[in-house]
């Protein structure tokens, strides 16, 4: 009892959690939306403890929520980190520690009727939950995301079908978009790493250029060997950094 009480107690002066404000994208739900079906799952219990038996202080609520808890997180816990971006999985892998560890105690303490120590522990729970789901998602690069899909287009869509024109409009679209990958764009969560992203956007920027040359000239041949290197080297940068 008095390590739990401990623990706890340690918690509240470690974290701070704060509601959030209308309109605040949940990261459990943009989770879910990429495939994480774990964390929607446990938001679904998550949300109505959080939001309305926590500042009711409704404790019947805050302590039946406990096994649910222990149960769901076995679906997140079951997760395999496939993201090769070190720092990110690094960060998964942590989180999601910790967050084991405050599931186990709330858990251990609704079991036991401590609604005290439930409604001392919800806050930080609710943090480690938001935590680990904020990270298991890739991290947003909009620019690059931009340029995998028009070059996926031309690949997937164009090329199969012969669609001068759309090449031709397409590959316009993609050389603008791969000069927008630069260091003015490059997220804050990937700057420790900007040197290797440049050194992989100049070698982009010259094929795009190769694949505008070759559409230029009507060289569908090569244009093709160009575009599917593109490709599969965007897809690359973004399974490596992202």
């Amino acid at each position: 009892m008095r390590v739990l009480i401990s623990l706890f107690a340690l918690l509240l002066i470690a974290s701070f959690a704060i509601a959030e404000e209308p309109g605040h994208a949940c990261p459990s739900d943009h989770a879910a939306n990429k495939g994480f079906n774990a964390f929607g799952a446990f938001h679904e219990v998550m949300a109505p403890t959080w939001h309305q038996a926590y500042p009711d202080k409704d404790y019947a609520a805050l302590l039946a929520a406990g096994p649910k808890f222990d149960s769901l997180f076995k679906g997140i816990a079951d997760i395999e980190p496939s993201m090769k971006n070190s720092k990110r999985k690094a960060a998964f892998l942590t989180h999601r520690e910790q967050f084991a560890t405050l599931v186990n105690l709330y858990a251990e303490a609704a079991k036991a009727g401590l609604q005290d120590s439930c409604y001392a522990l919800m806050p930080a729970v609710h943090e480690a939950f938001e935590q680990t789901a904020a990270v298991v998602v890739p991290y947003s690069y909009p620019e690059l995301e931009g340029a995998i899909m028009t070059a996926g287009i031309i690949t997937e869509q164009h090329l199969p079908k012969n669609n001068a024109e759309g090449i031709t409009g397409s590959t316009e679209t993609l050389v603008a978009k791969v000069a927008a990958l630069n260091e003015k764009t490059i997220p804050e969560e990937l700057k420790d790493q900007q040197d290797g992203l440049l050194t992989e956007f100049s070698m982009i920027s010259k094929i795009s250029a190769q694949m505008k040359e070759c559409c230029d000239k009507n060289d569908m041949e090569n244009y093709k060997k160009h575009a599917n290197e593109l490709s599969a080297r965007l897809k690359e940068v973004s399974e490596t950094y992202l």
